[in-house]
């Protein structure tokens, strides 16, 4: 019993889930929002409901019982009050008749009636069985006639009354259709002016023709003339609401091509408008909008590698090589820092690309404003001397320079990206063939300690 209490030491046991909780309040309340406990509570909820339910049930079917044991009750009561007058008041009768014989003849007594009960004889289960049937044919001869024979089953009892009652009802079809010459009639509605058919037997209306029903002629030509008549002006319905939607497809189509500029978006209008109108629920009215794409974040403030677009004028790339729209419309900012870059340029401050570079970077533009200034075009392809040392060794860095000695840029050749592919794939070569001659010689030198023939 020991180790059991240490098992359910600080345990809370849940009733509704019949498992142990730690005996924590975060254990506890997660326990109790959980779906399985929530779902438990409401079935034991819905099982005391029920309980509570058939309860009820119960109570008032016992009070009905007492109440019709008491209506029992007082009905017997009222029966032996009942009986207990008739004893009575017969007594009385024969008291009063007795006296009256004694007055006449003193000499005779008074006389009482004697009752015998007769016992009924004891019929066997062979003559009970012939009683029934004798019942039973004589309650169904009454009812159906002649016609029922003696079964010993029920159910050729049961086949017997179905055809009888099959039998009545056609008779009283036959008679029904005796005094009626016809049963369906045409008929016109006076306030719609509807044809419909009329039965006289079940009072029932039909727009349509019963199926294998003959009219006369007369009757023959007034539903053909109906039937015409009725067809005619659903065809003219039909055109007409063809032509409610035709004209105002023209319409919107007359007033979208007003608002179009190009015949390419008057037709995108056009087939918009026809799928507008051409709608499940019918036509929409209302006008179309062109939506245009808002300007990205990103493609609005763009920023270009200035030093990869020089690169791009010269022939190698190694930064954008995507080709941007020029700009046509530029703000007055721009237009100053060009005319300042301009200035500079007239005025020889601005001899090489280095000088170029960081002029455009402290005006904060990218590669837009040299593609559409001509003057920078032409400094950046022009080939100058660079005097600094350590633009030396960038340009060394991206391969523009091809003798690491030389200082002066106007005896470089670039080198373009199929060269370098070129020089790459043949330094990669080198080095598999020397790694390949280094593995020979070291299997040949093995194969010299062991002695064995090596094949040339």
């Amino acid at each position: 019993m020991s180790s059991n209490k240490q098992t359910y030491k600080g345990k809370k046991w849940c009733e509704y889930c019949r498992t142990q909780i730690n005996w924590t309040k975060e254990d506890i309340a997660y326990h109790e929002q959980s779906r399985t406990h929530k779902k438990n509570v409401e079935r034991e909820i819905e099982f005391k409901r029920q309980k509570i339910i058939r309860e009820q049930e119960q109570a008032k079917k016992m009070t009905e019982l007492d109440d019709s044991a008491k209506l029992m009750q007082e009905i017997e009561k009222k029966a032996q009050e009942a009986m207990q007058n008739n004893t009575s008041q017969r007594k009385q009768q024969k008291m009063q008749f007795d006296n009256q014989a004694h007055s006449k003849n003193p000499s005779i007594g008074p006389v009482f009636p004697v009752f015998q009960l007769e016992k009924e004889p004891e019929l066997t289960e062979e003559q009970k069985k012939e009683l029934k049937k004798q019942k039973k044919k004589e309650e169904l001869g009454s009812e159906f006639g002649s016609s029922y024979e003696e079964s010993d089953t029920d159910e050729e009892q049961d086949k017997y009354r179905e055809e009888e009652i099959e039998l009545k009802m056609n008779q009283n079809k036959a008679e029904l259709a005796q005094k009626f010459d016809r049963v369906w009639y045409l008929s016109k509605d006076e306030k719609t002016g509807k044809l419909f058919f009329y039965n006289q037997l079940s009072g029932q209306r039909k727009y349509e023709k019963p199926i294998g029903l003959k009219l006369l002629d007369e009757e023959q030509r007034l539903w053909d003339e109906y039937i015409l008549q009725q067809m005619e002006e659903q065809e003219k319905l039909e055109q007409a609401e063809q032509e409610a939607t035709n004209k105002q497809i023209r319409e919107y189509k007359n007033k979208n091509l007003k608002e179009g500029e190009n015949d390419s978006q008057s037709g995108q209008q056009e087939q918009k408008v026809e799928d507008q109108i051409n709608d499940q629920e019918g036509i929409i009215k209302s006008d179309w909008v062109e939506v245009t794409e808002e300007d990205n974040f990103f493609n609005k403030y763009a920023v270009r590698n200035v030093y990869g677009d020089v690169l791009n004028d010269n022939g190698n790339n190694e930064g954008n090589e995507e080709e941007e729209e020029e700009d046509d419309g530029m703000d007055d900012d721009e237009v100053k820092k060009l005319a300042k870059i301009e200035l500079l340029i007239e005025q020889g401050k601005i001899q090489t690309q280095q000088e170029m570079i960081q002029a455009l970077l402290q005006t904060n533009e990218g590669g837009n404003t040299m593609k559409q200034n001509e003057k920078l075009k032409k400094i950046i392809e022009s080939n100058l001397d660079i005097q600094n040392d350590t633009m030396q060794k960038t340009y060394k860095k991206k391969n523009w320079l091809e003798d690491e000695d030389s200082t002066n840029v106007n005896q470089q050749k670039p080198v373009n990206n199929n060269q370098k592919q070129d020089q790459k794939q043949a330094d990669a070569d080198q080095k598999s063939q020397t790694k390949s001659s280094l593995f020979k010689k070291r299997i040949n030198n093995n194969k010299n300690v062991q002695n064995i023939p090596v094949d040339n």
